[in-house]
């Protein structure tokens, strides 16, 4: 039975807010119109003839401007929609996609210390809120990069989805994926909520047994992967980019490893059985492999 951690949080909400939005003027004094342009006043030297009569010009004016006004704003709000109708949601903007990136590494046996790093993220960070689970990403990264020269296997993978629900199923699916080749987590803080339990010493750590890390990212927009050669890219580059998602835009971060404890590894069945892609892709020192953007 392997163990395992699991750390990080989401918060899956749209990043604008009321103060994007115009504010539009209240109620007109002179025609009780909601919207209205006519906010000059008759100067109070006039007679009471012409005042009467310029009031009913006056108001007759408002209200031609106010339905003038109040089509253009319904157009406005319905050509957007009327886009989407003709022309299908391809048409909507680029912040209204979502990324999905999967980086998962397999490590030497011998990288005990990232496993301690890891526990040691995991019982200390604040994950209630972006910049929380943000910071554990950072960290986790930090981390693997320290433990570069350890690593056997990798992959990275980006989808693009349509708009931010699409982006949270996808990412849920993802996770419960890699959550079931788990056999027991031991340690868990995702969104503030932290459990801890014991866990059996294992095997003896070994250089020819395994450690797999795997961090789950999803972002407002389309993320750009570094420079993909040959179906690959450079892991380092890799890492430094994926640290430096700016917190506005991080929706969700899980970090997943296995096994937790130090003097525990995978077995070269175990990871053959529960990480086949991963297995099939050896790091070559440099690169890891990579999976094309696909947008669904």
């Amino acid at each position: 039975m392997t163990t395992g951690g699991v750390m990080g949080g989401s918060d899956f909400r749209s990043n604008s807010s009321e103060d994007d939005y115009p504010n539009y003027p209240s109620t007109c004094p002179h025609c009780s119109q909601s919207i209205c342009t006519c906010y000059s006043r008759l100067p109070a030297s006039s007679p009471l003839g012409d005042r009467t009569n310029k009031d009913k010009s006056s108001s007759s004016f408002c209200r031609s401007k106010c339905g003038f006004l109040m089509g253009a704003v319904a157009l406005f709000f319905l050509l957007p929609r009327l886009a989407d109708v003709i022309f299908g949601p391809h048409g909507a903007p680029e912040q209204k996609m979502t990324s999905v990136i999967k980086l998962q590494v397999g490590l030497s046996g011998a990288a005990s210390t990232l496993q301690r790093d890891l526990n040691l993220i995991a019982e200390t960070a604040d994950t209630s809120s972006r910049e929380g689970f943000s910071l554990v990403l950072k960290e986790t990264l930090l981390a693997l990069l320290r433990h570069q020269p350890y690593c056997l296997y990798g992959f990275s993978s980006i989808d693009i989805k349509e708009n931010l629900e699409d982006g949270k199923k996808w990412f849920d699916q993802l996770f419960e994926e890699e959550r079931q080749k788990i056999d027991e987590v031991t340690i868990v803080n995702v969104n503030g909520r932290k459990k801890q339990s014991s866990a059996s010493d294992g095997r003896k750590a070994s250089s020819k047994e395994y450690i797999v890390v795997t961090a789950l990212v999803a972002t407002n927009g389309v993320y750009e992967p570094p420079v993909v050669v040959d179906g690959k890219v450079d892991l380092k580059q890799m890492l430094e980019k994926l640290g430096s998602v700016p917190t506005k835009i991080n929706l969700a971060v899980q970090v997943l490893w296995t096994p937790r404890t130090e003097k525990d590894t995978l077995s070269r069945y175990e990871l053959l059985e529960k990480y086949p892609l991963l297995e099939q892709n050896s790091y070559d020192g440099h690169n890891i492999a990579f999976f094309n953007n696909r947008r669904g």
